[in-house]
C-alpha cells in the first residue's frame, strides 16, 4: 500500500503555539527538548474501495467471534 500524503507545518505558525509549548513544558520528560522544532502533521484520509470495506467487515466479525469463543472457554 502506498504511503499516505502528509502535510506538516511548524507549530510556530499557529495562533496556539504558546499554549502548545506551555502544555508540553509541564512534562518533565521534555525538559531537554527544543520547543522551537514542534511540528504539526496531518495525513490524508485513506479511501477504501468496496472490496477493502468488505474485508474490514469480515475482520470485525472474526474479532467478535474470537472474543465470544475466548469468553465461553474461560468461564
Amino acid at each position: 500500500m502506498p504511503r499516505r500524503k502528509q502535510y506538516k507545518i511548524s507549530a510556530r505558525q499557529t495562533a496556539i503555539y504558546d499554549v502548545i509549548v506551555a502544555e508540553l513544558q509541564q512534562n518533565p520528560e521534555l525538559a531537554d527538548y527544543d520547543m522551537g522544532t514542534i511540528e504539526i502533521s496531518i495525513k490524508k484520509k485513506i479511501t477504501l474501495n468496496k472490496k477493502s470495506e468488505r474485508y474490514l467487515n469480515q475482520l470485525e466479525n472474526l474479532k467478535s467471534m474470537l472474543f465470544l469463543t475466548w469468553k465461553i472457554l474461560n468461564e
